[in-house]
């Protein structure tokens, strides 16, 4: 609850880290050494990354020469490269046309692995599996999910 008030604007981080911190420690200390750090430094870096991209000339000025009236298929394909919420982070200031854009990074969350942090995290929490394929595991979910991308992008031409 403290942390949907926070997105919301409602209450500063401060009072969210000063309530939720100490209550971890005391009610789940052990979610602290589950928590995977490596992760979640990749996904603050890549944020990071994408926000400073964003603000290079060259990014920018291609952006708003290019993005206009391609929304869907610029972030669709970016997603496949940076994964589909840094794409909608890095694209969104560029466009008025948030409906293509947005639809664009919800399909293009399928895919390529990591076109959806949720897919790096569930592939992570599989490869923790005793005796699983990783390479079984990558063949089918890119084979269902390239397939899926596919009907997506179809539906999107018939429809759009």
């Amino acid at each position: 609850l403290l942390c949907v008030l926070h997105v919301l604007r409602l209450i500063p981080l401060t009072l969210v880290m000063a309530v939720v911190v100490p209550a971890m420690i005391f009610l789940d200390r052990k979610a602290f050494w589950e928590v995977d750090y490596k992760l979640l430094l990749l996904f603050s870096l890549l944020f990071m990354a994408v926000g400073n991209l964003g603000r290079l000339d060259i990014l920018s000025t291609w952006a708003r020469q290019t993005i206009g009236g391609h929304e869907f298929w610029i972030s669709l394909l970016l997603s496949q490269f940076i994964s589909n919420v840094p794409a909608t982070v890095m694209l969104s200031p560029y466009t008025e046309n948030w409906a293509p854009l947005l639809l664009g990074v919800d399909v293009g969350g399928l895919g390529t692995l990591i076109a959806s942090m949720a897919s790096l995290i569930s592939f992570k929490a599989y490869t923790h599996i005793p005796a699983v394929s990783k390479k079984e595991y990558l063949a089918l979910f890119s084979l269902y999910n390239l397939l899926l991308l596919a009907v997506l992008i179809l539906w999107y031409v018939m429809v759009y």
